[in-house]
């Protein structure tokens, strides 16, 4: 998936993770980064909102995603998703400086 992302293959990447039966959360992280650096945050947003338990490095991607956009939208998604951050995340530096 990273690979193909980089690549800009974004359309061959997608039919290989939604044809894929078990998604682990790498996974999802690599198409979320994908969508970021193919300049597709929306798409990340959404597929946030499928992982269950997303980690720190899911949380960092989101945040990306929401700084492209640039809207009032996204910003409140930062707030309520910061809001919900567990406290072990915060030992995080990336992601501490993403906020």
């Amino acid at each position: 998936l990273d690979a193909l992302m980089k690549c800009g293959d974004v359309a061959h990447a997608e039919a290989l993770f939604y044809s894929s039966k078990e998604k682990v959360l790498s996974s999802f992280g690599a198409m979320m980064k994908g969508y970021v650096d193919n300049n597709l945050p929306e798409k990340a947003i959404d597929l946030f909102n499928e992982v269950e338990n997303p980690d720190d490095v899911h949380t960092l991607l989101l945040f990306n995603s929401c700084a492209q956009l640039k809207t009032k939208e996204a910003l409140d998604l930062v707030k309520k998703i910061s809001k919900q951050i567990p406290k072990s995340f915060y030992s995080n530096p990336h992601l501490l400086t993403s906020l």
